[in-house]
């Protein structure tokens, strides 16, 4: 009785075991998967060989739900039982390196993206953690898990075009114009930029703003910049003394607007600066005569 009641406690425990294992797998986010190989891969063959046989052989045998839906499917039983390639497209050759990389790293890896395509035909972006199963010297079985990251993608690529018709734009313009990024450093210039501070791109991109600015106005500088980000504006305007390569200081106009991602985080700041040394002096000339 002891021997059946020990039994009957260990097959209780697997089976609440089972349960958990299910409900985590139904309720995740991400989609969750698991391949398995109608006839296991020697890992000594040489990987264009695996990969042929991966898209032969490689089946999906178990899902969630919210991996099917990744595919445009409605549940996770509409798309067991399909092979590797009506998933992933082989003639992408940055899934080719996916898979490469997946077998040269030991069947593990993390972060990995790949590019799939789901029901209707529309490219997808997924981000992979996947671990292959060895046993014996043969590859069998991959357990996976992928986070659809397409909008993100789209809305990189978007911004990334949106900022080379921006900077193709900047070219032609009159105006210094240059970037920032959050730690001060200048990642772009325009090429009257350069030729008005004197540096050559490779001297002073990745070089602080603190380079452009007199020593007595840096402290005013940066006030502004803390100023704007706190105060949620979007475009400011300030004057300085800026400082070319050679020590020369001129008065300049500085219009700078902040640029933040789709969440308001500060991604840059844009600024566009004018010579305004003539104005400067004029205003003096003026102040004396008013005296």
């Amino acid at each position: 009785k002891l021997a059946e009641e020990a039994s009957r406690r260990a097959e209780e425990a697997l089976r609440k075991s089972e349960e958990r294992y299910r409900a985590f797998i139904e309720q995740s986010s991400e989609g969750i998967y698991r391949f398995e190989h109608e006839r296991p891969i020697p890992t000594n063959l040489p990987e264009e060989q695996q990969i042929d046989r991966l898209f032969k052989y490689s089946v999906l045998a178990e899902c969630n739900d919210a991996f099917a839906k990744m595919y445009g499917f409605t549940c996770a039983a509409d798309v067991v039982g399909l092979r590797l390639g009506g998933l992933l497209d082989r003639s992408d050759a940055q899934n080719t390196e996916f898979l490469l990389a997946f077998i040269r790293s030991g069947y593990r890896l993390t972060d990995a993206e790949s590019h799939e395509t789901d029901k209707q035909g529309n490219l997808r972006y997924f981000l992979n953690n996947l671990v292959g199963v060895v046993e014996n010297g043969f590859f069998v079985r991959s357990w996976g898990t992928q986070s659809d990251i397409t909008e993100r993608k789209r809305e990189g690529e978007a911004l990334h075009e949106s900022e080379e018709k921006f900077k193709t734009l900047v070219e032609d313009i009159i105006d210094i114009f240059y970037e920032v990024n959050v730690q001060g450093k200048i990642i772009y210039g325009s090429p009257n930029f350069f030729t008005a501070t004197g540096y050559a791109p490779e001297n002073i991109l990745g070089e602080h703003y603190f380079h452009l600015i007199a020593p007595e106005d840096r402290r005013m500088v940066v006030d502004h910049y803390f100023t704007q980000v706190a105060s949620g504006v979007q475009d400011t305007r300030c004057e300085f003394r800026a400082m070319r390569k050679d020590g020369t200081r001129v008065w300049s106009e500085q219009n700078t607007r902040i640029v933040r991602d789709t969440h308001g985080r500060v991604l840059k700041f844009r600024n566009v600066v004018r010579d305004i040394t003539q104005r400067k002096y004029v205003e003096a000339e003026l102040q004396k005569l008013s005296v």
